[in-house]
């Protein structure tokens, strides 16, 4: 990630979460399901 990506994310620690990766071996495939779910979600995008 770039240096100054973290400091542009608010409320770490609150659920919030960073996917990256980083000499990963193999490729991987995630997937989300969506919920109904309310969220209090005021995570800036990056």
């Amino acid at each position: 990630m770039k240096e100054n990506t973290l400091s542009q994310i608010k409320k770490l620690n609150q659920g919030e979460a960073i996917l990256t990766n980083i000499n990963l071996l193999h490729d991987i495939h995630v997937h989300f399901e969506k919920t109904n779910r309310i969220h209090d979600n005021d995570t800036p995008l990056l």
